[in-house]
Formats: structure tokens, C-alpha cells, sequence
């Protein structure tokens, strides 16, 4: 199944939920990123994360397992972005 994800200055886009709040953020790992079902969905979420980022951010097809194993890896290496 081909999913979307979006990439930014070399690092997966991902999303963060916390006791703080929820955001964006950047992984170096393909599966801890977030993905979209849709071309459309994964562009317009791009469109945010280049404002966020003030730079360039790009769109990848990739085939996704049937499930995540990610959660498995108990490896997670996230940095926030900061949108002040």
C-alpha cells in the first residue's frame, strides 16, 4: 500500500502528542514518521510544515508494512519545532 510522507531538511515530519500540547516534529527514522493515505493530504500538510519551517519540504510515495513496527523499536529520536 503506498502511503505519503512529507520530508523536511532531510528528516521525516512527524506528529507529537503530549501533556503540553500536540505539534510537529522531525525524526531521522522513515518509520516513526507520520503518514497520509492521500497525495492531497500529505501536500496540504507539507504547505504547513514549509511555513513552519520557513524552507523547502517535499512529498515521498512509500510502500508501508501492513502494520507499524515502530512502536516496537522503543528508539524514538524527535525534536519539536519551534514556531516562535
Amino acid at each position: 500500500m503506498i502511503r505519503y510522507v512529507v520530508v523536511a531538511d532531510g528528516r521525516y515530519v512527524t506528529a507529537l502528542y503530549g501533556p503540553s500540547g500536540s505539534g510537529i516534529g522531525l525524526t531521522d527514522s522513515k518509520d516513526d514518521a507520520g503518514t497520509w493515505v492521500t497525495h492531497k493530504g500529505a501536500v496540504e500538510a507539507a504547505k504547513v510544515v514549509a511555513e513552519c519551517l520557513g524552507g523547502f519540504v517535499a512529498v515521498h510515495g512509500v510502500d508501508e508494512p501492513d502494520y507499524s513496527r515502530s512502536w516496537l523499536s522503543g528508539r524514538v529520536s524527535i525534536q519539536p519545532i519551534s514556531t516562535s
